[in-house]
């Protein structure tokens, strides 16, 4: 249970002493302190210094009238001027109200006194005193707001702490998962992360060419599902001729997703079946894989199909399953072999739009093609091929 010192207080100024009791008892969450006069609300309000003060003009030594109250009003906000104060009465209620938010009054309420409505002009009322505490705190704060993370201004503490985290976190090469009700910012922060990684580097390169001018091999070569004759192939830094056969399947495992030019979907297991199957032999535990291959189907749009044999599928419907197969593990480089070669227009583009967007979030994309069109829309870096040569 929370201590009542740490809770916000709010100052009831009534002085009828049944509906005090009621008023009371109504507001949790909130340190509730109470007078009945104005001399025992102003040395109230110096002792606690509320927030949020709800005040009845009808106080003694005028308890039919509004003159004690008014002067309360005036007298509380001339102390402590920040101080949001609710005006209850039922002495000329439009007068009253007029004169009560001309002297600096939050708001009016009209008695007889509704818990429920009166509840929950208090909860705004403190809601809004602590978004004014906190821009007047910024303002105090002095010199001219941090510019963190790239593009997010601020002076609060509280995100200097979070900007902090995430420049540590960016850096390592793991996911990294914000969690957050909607509007809090995660998009801004998932930016922050990526434009701090080491996978912002990725590129999209399309290896260009004619039909048996190298492509195939070049990318396979990058996979280290062949071997050169002579020479060196360095991926991420990493020699794969150093490697043998076992440590380069675990590497490509780890760093590496393929999408072949021929589909090589298992038709005796499920959609879904085939894109865990990675996963499956990386040996990642079972609670994590169900996750991670839906969102992998999710990301290609097959969700609705993770059950269909490979073979219900059309022949778009099987290159992005490929796809999604390929990104499961989440490769820092994806590979693709004319992934369009046997598409029609419009699937082909679909299929270029979607490796746009896994480079987008830093995965380099190595795509080899000899469909112009489908990349005419799209910068990237193009490297020619010609005879197994890069041509001029």
């Amino acid at each position: 249970m929370s201590d009542d010192k740490d809770l916000p207080v709010l100052m009831i100024v009534e002085d009828d002493e049944g509906l005090q009791r009621q008023l009371k008892w109504a507001y949790e969450g909130y340190r509730v302190v109470q007078a009945t006069t104005r001399e025992q609300a102003i040395e109230l309000l110096r002792l606690h210094e509320p927030a949020v003060v709800t005040l009845d003009l009808g106080l003694p030594p005028d308890p039919d009238g509004t003159s004690e109250g008014f002067a309360t009003l005036s007298e509380i906000l001339a102390l402590k001027p920040d101080t949001k104060v609710i005006v209850a009465s039922g002495h000329g209620a439009r007068e009253s109200a007029l004169r009560a938010i001309a002297l600096g009054a939050y708001d009016f309420y009209r008695k007889p006194v509704d818990i429920d409505d009166l509840g929950l002009i208090v909860a705004r009322a403190f809601h809004l005193h602590e978004i004014e505490a906190e821009n007047r705190r910024l303002e105090a704060g002095g010199g001219d707001p941090a510019t963190v993370l790239g593009s997010i201004i601020t002076a609060a503490p509280e995100m200097l702490k979070v900007a902090r985290t995430i420049e540590r976190v960016a850096a390592a090469d793991v996911s990294v998962m914000l969690l957050g009700a909607s509007g809090t910012g995660k998009e801004l922060l998932a930016k922050a992360v990526h434009e701090l990684s080491p996978r912002k580097r990725g590129e999209f390169v399309a290896i260009m060419g004619a039909s048996g001018s190298g492509k195939s091999t070049l990318l396979h070569l990058l996979a280290g599902l062949d071997r050169p004759d002579a020479g060196r192939v360095r991926v991420a830094g990493q020699d794969l001729g150093s490697l043998d056969d076992t440590a380069t399947t675990i590497f490509r495992r780890r760093k590496i997703g393929v999408v072949f030019q021929a589909f090589n979907l298992l038709g005796m297991l499920s959609a879904r079946e085939n894109v865990a199957l990675p996963l499956v032999v990386a040996g990642v535990a079972h609670r994590d894989i169900g996750k991670r291959v839906r969102a992998a189907l999710d990301k290609v749009g097959l969700l609705n199909r993770e059950r269909a044999a490979p073979i219900t599928l059309s022949g778009g419907e099987q290159q992005r399953l490929c796809i999604a197969r390929a990104i499961v593990n989440r490769p820092a480089t994806l590979i693709a072999d004319e992934p369009t070669g046997n598409l029609d227009p419009g699937y082909a583009q679909t299929i270029i739009d979607l490796f746009k967007s896994f480079n987008q979030v830093g995965v380099t994309v190595l795509l080899a093609t000899h469909d112009e069109t489908g990349l005419a829309r799209l910068k990237c870096r193009r490297i020619n091929l010609d005879h197994g040569k890069l041509a001029a």
